[in-house]
């Protein structure tokens, strides 16, 4: 819409420049016809012969009475050329009087579509403002700390993600079969006599029994500990 608008625009400011340029050629031609025009007649007033102004016989005895007066007789003086200044003044001043007409008639065209135009852009952005306020608005009311619903559900979400906690992936727990522990000390091993020592389970032994107690094992212990 607003492309069409400026392309108008620009094809308009074209049209007028050509239009000025219309008015000043003329005021250009008229301007130095009519300078040209004072310095001949300035030169024939000074040489006082009223023959050489060019004026009609009937007229020929009032221009010799304004041999004294010389705006009166340059009223007289060389009739063709002050016809052709006065219609190039009348083509400047038309032409003139058409641009300015122009112009204004543009001036009040453009203002009434400019206004439609820059209103309708107007309420388009008031509205994309509105809707870009609105929707920061919606972010901030809902992720605020004022929203107590919202923080219940992170609290509870939090919770049972067990975010913030530390994990043990299944890969990294330690073996929990029983076989793996020592149980040796736990059980009973009957001792036998034998005739040079003790037999436990088979295996004699030549020395004597001692009298300490037995050690415990230590595997079992840290396993208990544990």
């Amino acid at each position: 819409m607003f492309s069409h608008w400026f392309k108008y625009q620009r094809e308009q400011t074209q049209s007028l420049k050509e239009a000025f340029w219309l008015v000043r050629e003329a005021n250009k031609r008229f301007n130095a016809q009519k300078a040209e025009l004072a310095k001949n007649k300035e030169r024939l007033f000074r040489r006082q012969n009223v023959q050489e102004w060019g004026c009609p016989p009937d007229k020929m005895q009032e221009a010799m009475r304004s041999l004294g007066d010389a705006e009166k007789a340059f009223t007289f003086m060389l009739p063709n050329s002050t016809r052709q200044v006065n219609y190039l003044e009348e083509e400047s001043a038309f032409f003139t009087s058409q641009v300015y007409k122009e112009v204004r008639r543009c001036t009040m065209l453009d203002y009434a579509l400019a206004r439609e135009h820059f209103v309708d852009c107007g309420e388009q952005m008031h509205r994309h403002f509105h809707d870009v306020t609105q929707a920061w608005g919606n972010f901030l009311d809902y992720y605020s700390d004022l929203n107590k619903s919202r923080k219940e559900k992170d609290e509870t979400y939090v919770e049972a993600m067990h975010i913030g906690e530390e994990l043990v992936e299944e890969d990294e727990k330690g073996p929990h079969n029983e076989d793996l522990y020592d149980h040796y000390s736990l059980e009973q091993m009957p001792i036998e006599p034998s005739g040079s020592g003790l037999l436990v389970r088979g295996v004699g032994l030549d020395e004597k029994p001692s009298t300490a107690k037995p050690a415990k094992n230590m595997l079992s212990d840290f396993a208990a500990e544990i």
